[in-house]
């Protein structure tokens, strides 16, 4: 890449204030629900100009990598509410989940919260789907950690070992 092509000081991402992305940048101030609304969105787009799964494998990481957000950010909104309901005044409780990312620990702490404000009723029917829900965001930790967040990490290896025992 050419050095002239690289931000020189002085740039900025938006120049140009009727810009439709500077118009938008004070609506992606949302809370996590909408947040995670997007980073599922965005998921969902890359994955259909993906019609089969060999043109899958270089959408893979970036697809895997919004899904993921988009389900921490879920799982840190139920926990969210959660304390809210338990102790009214969360605020610490949330600030101190803004800088975990372990999905499993994460889930684990949904659970929890959902037996503590007795959410799971009799019928079991609820925690018998979040068992399952577990069991999904246990196959996503297996391969997750700061590389794969950071996007540092390449999985397209496995992914094609994969595709060669299909």
């Amino acid at each position: 890449m050419k050095p002239d092509l690289y931000p020189q000081p002085g740039d900025q991402l938006f120049t140009v204030s009727t810009s439709p992305l500077k118009k938008l940048v004070h609506v992606a101030e949302g809370g996590w629900l909408a947040y995670a609304a997007n980073y599922k969105q965005a998921g969902d787009r890359l994955t259909e100009l993906a019609p089969d799964t060999v043109s899958a494998i270089p959408l893979m990481e970036p697809i895997m990598f919004l899904y993921r957000h988009f389900l921490e950010l879920r799982l840190k909104a139920v926990l969210a509410l959660g304390f809210v309901a338990q102790d009214g005044d969360a605020t610490t409780k949330v600030n101190d989940i803004l800088r975990r990312h372990d999905l499993r620990k994460l889930t684990e702490e949904c659970r929890s919260v959902c037996e503590t404000l007795e959410i799971f009723p009799e019928d079991r029917k609820l925690e018998t789907m979040f068992n399952a829900f577990e069991a999904c965001i246990g196959e996503l930790a297996d391969i997750d950690g700061v590389p794969f967040r950071s996007g540092i990490l390449s999985i397209r290896n496995s992914s094609r070992a994969v595709l060669e025992k299909s």
